[in-house]
């Protein structure tokens, strides 16, 4: 069958078309910046390729509840997703337009939501359970969930006789540190939303649960307006005031004191936590590297290596890739049975 796959990005969009009668595979990436509706040419696009397709695959991070499988979207479906747009502020809403658009093509296509979460489903007891009072109403939903599952996917299936214990860092946009042991995900930084774990381009990662009551109060501003700040003006940017990481990079090295310190933050909690996960597996076997931040940027790969030495991780240990995730969306899409 002809896939479609989806990407919906806060700056781009991204699509690949896949087809089955000549193995051709076209992508195209649109942008999306400031703002920007859908272009006349992205349109354009759309309109053939859609008279083409069997079906479409669409990423989407927060099921809204806990998944064990990739779903053919319905209204139950598209319910849930639109109900997660608190839980993935940045992702969701971008998704339920997407799924938006395709209808309004009037085009009878099944879409599919591929979840980042299914890669996490196996995750510990331990590592997905909160330590919370059960006199919380529906406590039991709230647990970890993990997310960047489409894109380790695509690393793991991309590892030539994976070892027993695997420490995955994806450092993009988003980053996040996975823990996987024969081929399982056993724990993962981020949890019931994407902005636990590590600082991130934008998020500010896991803080002190009780300075969001603080800053609330202190500051006077309301939880919706200090979720925005945590998940969109925080991290290099909040600190540097600029999310081009490369340049930031630069920058530190040539002795900017807020580069320096978004930098060294970053490398700081990125090592903690592949430490955190060496623990967990009791040891490591390889240290894979992906992302818009880890792949192709050799002051971090070159300073994540030389501060992992002491768990035994080499050059010969460090597997570097860049993620492949229109290839796991179609695959996905193309397993549901209808």
């Amino acid at each position: 069958m002809n896939i479609l796959t989806v990407n919906p990005g806060s700056t781009a969009i991204k699509y690949s078309f896949f087809s089955s009668q000549n193995k051709d595979r076209e992508d195209k990436v649109f942008e999306r910046l400031d703002g920007k509706k859908i272009s006349e040419s992205e349109i354009r696009w759309l309109t053939e390729v859609l008279k083409k397709t069997d079906r479409i695959g669409i990423r989407v991070v927060h099921p809204g509840e806990y998944v064990r499988k990739h779903k053919l979207i319905s209204d139950s479906v598209l319910f849930s997703i639109k109900e997660a747009i608190e839980y993935a502020p940045i992702h969701n809403a971008l998704a339920i337009d997407t799924i938006q658009l395709f209808d309004n093509f009037l085009f009878d296509n099944p879409i599919v939501a591929v979840f980042d979460t299914v890669f996490h489903k196996n995750l510990l007891p331990q590592a997905y359970t909160y330590p919370i009072s059960n006199e919380i109403p529906n406590m039991n939903k709230y647990r970890r969930f993990g997310f960047h599952g489409i894109a380790l996917e695509s690393v793991y299936g991309q590892i030539k006789n994976p070892p027993a214990k695997i420490i995955m860092a994806h450092l993009g946009g988003g980053t996040s540190i996975t823990a996987v042991f024969n081929g399982q995900s056993i724990d993962t930084t981020m949890g019931f939303t994407p902005l636990e774990g590590p600082m991130m381009v934008t998020r500010s990662g896991s803080i002190d649960p009780d300075l969001f009551k603080i800053i609330m109060k202190e500051a006077k501003i309301k939880s919706n307006e200090l979720s925005n700040i945590l998940n969109n003006k925080s991290g290099f940017f909040g600190i540097t005031g600029q999310k081009d990481i490369e340049q930031i990079i630069k920058n530190a090295l040539s002795g900017d004191k807020k580069a320096k310190l978004a930098t060294d933050i970053y490398l700081y909690q990125v090592i903690k936590h592949i430490y955190a996960m060496a623990g967990v597996l009791q040891g490591v076997d390889m240290l894979t590297i992906s992302g818009g931040i880890g792949f192709g940027n050799k002051f971090i790969q070159e300073r994540v290596l030389t501060f992992t030495k002491s768990l035994g991780i080499t050059k010969d240990k460090l597997f570097i890739t860049k993620a492949d995730e229109a290839f796991v969306i179609k695959k996905a899409t193309e397993e549901i049975k209808l």
